[in-house]
């Protein structure tokens, strides 16, 4: 860091160095979280991007669904034929939300909910599957899905459905940057006191 009129020199691993007004290192400290923590491994730039990922055994649904998100929708739509696949994916590049068929062997929808929600808590997951059932959909909802989408109606609804849990988990997270940022503003007063 060199200190001129405010101004300090940044450099962030995948970013190329700027130079940013520093009116308080919170603010810093949030700024270079938020890049660090939102996207460890893809490019700065791709945040800007909704990013789904689209998890089902079946190539026919796939391409079905990630056409379908595809054509409607700016997203970039990843897929994957399996859970394991899909986690591996998920750590690597965290998309913005998963959307996984129930059925599936060895990791089923449920399995996948569970571990999205234990490893990355903050992306919602939404079940699909061709045997809907108000049943089924309690229990995605209880496993911690955050929506139910029959692939009867994926058509007509899923588009809309998963704009709605989007537009939630983005106010979520806003919600959490601005009490971190309050907590960090709070320690920093702590130890200036």
């Amino acid at each position: 860091f060199q200190a001129e009129d405010g101004i300090r020199d940044i450099g962030v691993t995948g970013v190329q160095t700027c130079a940013l007004p520093i009116y308080n290192w919170p603010t810093l400290a949030w700024f270079l979280s938020s890049l660090v923590l939102h996207r460890q491994n893809d490019n700065f730039w791709r945040q800007m991007v909704t990013s789904v990922l689209v998890v089902d055994d079946s190539a026919v649904d796939r391409k079905l669904i990630s056409t379908l998100l595809s054509k409607n929708t700016d997203w970039k739509v990843d897929v994957c034929d399996d859970g394991d696949a899909a986690l591996l994916h998920i750590g690597e590049h965290l998309p913005d939300l998963v959307i996984s068929d129930l059925k599936m062997p060895e990791m089923d929808g449920f399995q996948l909910v569970h571990q999205v929600k234990t490893r990355y808590p903050v992306i919602p997951v939404i079940i699909i599957t061709s045997q809907g059932s108000e049943d089924l959909a309690l229990e995605a909802l209880k496993g911690g899905a955050a929506s139910y989408c029959p692939k009867s109606r994926m058509a007509r609804d899923l588009i809309a459905i998963s704009k709605s849990i989007l537009a939630v988990s983005l106010k979520q997270r806003k919600t959490e940057q601005v009490l971190s940022r309050i907590r960090s503003e709070e320690h920093t007063s702590e130890l200036q006191s």
